[in-house]
């Protein structure tokens, strides 16, 4: 079930070339960030841009595509990205992933 519709944001930690780095990491939360979860992280993205707002569904979910494909360059592991990119609405009913089954 998805937590955030069109209030939330990512933010990660890139690795920092080891695949299993303990810094590295990502979170979806809510927009805006009023209790500073996302300060422990160096990058963030998602609705905290405007241009996001004027998106529909379909143009967002492909920005999520694009999204999840950035956060795994950065070497965030493919299921944790998942995990985290299904808590927002468009990418939960658009994905059809079974995390469970997600092997890299």
């Amino acid at each position: 079930m998805y937590k955030y519709d069109r209030d939330w944001m990512i933010a990660w930690n890139p690795s920092k070339e080891d695949p299993n780095d303990p810094e590295a990491g990502v979170e979806v939360g809510k927009h805006p960030d009023t209790t500073g979860w996302s300060n422990k992280y160096d990058g963030t993205m998602g609705m905290c841009f405007s241009a996001l707002d004027n998106l529909n569904d379909e143009e967002l979910f492909g920005h999520l595509i694009f999204l999840a494909l950035l956060l795994a360059a950065d070497g965030i592991e493919i299921k944790r990205i998942m995990q985290e990119l299904d808590k927002i609405r468009v990418w939960n009913e658009r994905s059809h992933l079974n995390i469970d089954r997600v092997q890299i």
